[in-house]
């Protein structure tokens, strides 16, 4: 139950609210690289990133990547909406 109430809440590593949260972030890098819809090793995107109590922070270069991520994800999941 613990871990339900965890995931439930609002922080960094579930992004609810407004932030990227780890879990979603995971999910974009793991899924656009098991797709081969990715241009770099995920550890060497992460190594440019950190975590914050405000989300995730990175500079403007590899949050433009990861918004690319993030859309291609949705292009594999969602397609006719694109």
């Amino acid at each position: 139950m613990e871990i339900i109430e965890l995931l439930n809440t609002p922080s960094v590593i579930t992004g609810k609210e407004s932030i990227v949260g780890i879990d979603h972030l995971d999910s974009f890098l793991r899924d656009t690289y098991l797709a081969g819809e990715i241009e770099y090793i995920p550890k060497n995107i992460l190594s440019k990133m950190s975590c914050t109590s405000r989300g995730i922070d990175t500079d403007q270069a590899t949050g433009l990547y990861l918004l690319k991520l993030i859309q291609k994800d949705h292009e594999l999941f969602y397609p006719r909406l694109w």
